[in-house]
């Protein structure tokens, strides 16, 4: 499959709403929201572009039709395209309405299977209806009680623990400067996103679907490299993420798709910079790859042949998100920290220093006020001859 790439780059602006502060833990809702920036884009970049995307809605009645009992989904496959042509803006923040989804579920049973068991939105994008969102409530510890929760979270929507469909983690990389301030990097490994590893058992959703020839036919998972998150979201979309490229991946999942950049370690991970003492944040790089999956199905030969369609990974988005510390924060952490350290640790210095010397010069007096102790005058002194 042939690719091609367009930068479109967009501000993601935070907002926290604090709802409470006391006892030590500050409560408070994070309100995302996102604005095109159009003089950092690329010149043809505009939201009026028009480009070709898999279509989903097409994708969710593939599905229904390889389930037993539910065959008869598929003569709504003659009435569809596999693509779509919308424009940027509406993939990513406006939403597109699928041309054929109204004439679908006006067939007699498919209205059932659109509203109940499909539940698929009227419009559909990236960041739709994600304006101006929230995420939950938040309960974290303000470091009071003690200096190593600072930042801690307590609670999510009232809840100290939640269910979780994967399990991420960072590991340490290596120690640097950012901007004055020493800091740990800490980064994404490969085996986070490796679903054959013992600490990811369990994770994989049952499935019939195969891309590529090295999934195994009594194995639920994907190839390493790859994350299905559709059982995290509303009308389960066909879709799964990835590290920009493919990164982390096979080979095979890589060469599946022609005009991929190669990866990149710097470019193409995920790392957060820390100041290790404060557990700041300095600098925080996200970068993730949105793969929409383009199956041909389980038997499905009437009315619609698919079984010569070639089922695909179709990459459409990657995902550059970057986040750095406010100067005036930093300001304060170099004023308050590292300026106090360096003075303290100049002064210890200066006071040790100080200290030896003075050692040196009690030495130095005590000899000598020895020696003139041991001093006799010459008169004083009796010779014997033998």
């Amino acid at each position: 499959l042939p690719c091609c790439s367009l930068l479109y780059q967009n501000f993601i602006i935070f907002l926290f709403q604090v709802i409470s502060h006391k006892d030590g833990v500050v409560k408070f809702k994070r309100y995302i929201t996102y604005e095109f920036n159009e003089t950092k884009s690329c010149q043809t970049c505009i939201l009026g572009n028009r480009i070709w995307i898999p279509n989903m809605i097409y994708q969710k009645f593939v599905e229904a039709a390889s389930t037993t009992g539910m065959r008869a989904a598929a003569t709504t496959l003659l009435s569809q395209t596999a693509f779509l042509e919308v424009e940027v803006g509406e993939f990513l923040f406006e939403g597109y309405k699928d041309p054929f989804l109204d004439k679908v579920c006006e067939i007699p049973f498919m209205n059932f299977v659109c509203d109940t068991i499909l539940d698929l939105p009227e419009r559909i994008g990236m960041f739709f209806e994600l304006n101006n969102t929230n995420d939950g409530v938040y309960e974290i510890s303000d470091g009071s009680e003690n200096p190593k929760d600072i930042g801690k979270i307590l609670t999510w929507n009232g809840q100290k623990s939640v269910d979780y469909s994967w399990s991420i983690w960072l590991e340490f990389q290596k120690e640097l400067e950012y901007k004055g301030v020493p800091a740990y990097r800490f980064v994404l490994p490969p085996e986070v996103l490796d679903p054959y590893l013992p600490e990811n058992d369990g994770f994989c959703n049952p499935t019939d679907k195969k891309f590529f020839d090295s999934q195994n036919e009594t194995d639920d998972c994907f190839p390493a490299g790859l994350l299905e998150i559709s059982k995290c979201q509303r009308s389960q979309p066909p879709v799964m993420i990835s590290m920009p490229n493919f990164r982390f991946a096979s080979d095979e999942v890589r060469q599946s798709v022609k005009g991929l950049n190669d990866t990149d370690p710097e470019r193409d991970n995920i790392f957060i910079d820390i100041e290790p003492r404060l557990g700041a944040v300095l600098r925080a790089h996200r970068r993730f790859q949105i793969n929409i999956e383009m199956w041909k199905g389980k038997d499905l030969v009437f009315p619609v042949n698919l079984n010569k369609t070639r089922s695909s990974l179709i990459p459409v988005l990657i995902i550059h998100d970057d986040a750095e510390i406010d100067e005036a924060t930093l300001e304060i952490i170099r004023n308050e920290l590292i300026r106090a350290e360096w003075w303290a640790h100049s002064i210890t210095t200066a006071m040790a220093g100080a200290g030896l010397a003075m050692i040196v010069i009690a030495v130095v007096y005590a000899l000598l006020k020895v020696r003139g102790n041991c001093t006799v005058p010459l008169d004083q002194v009796q010779t014997q001859e033998f």
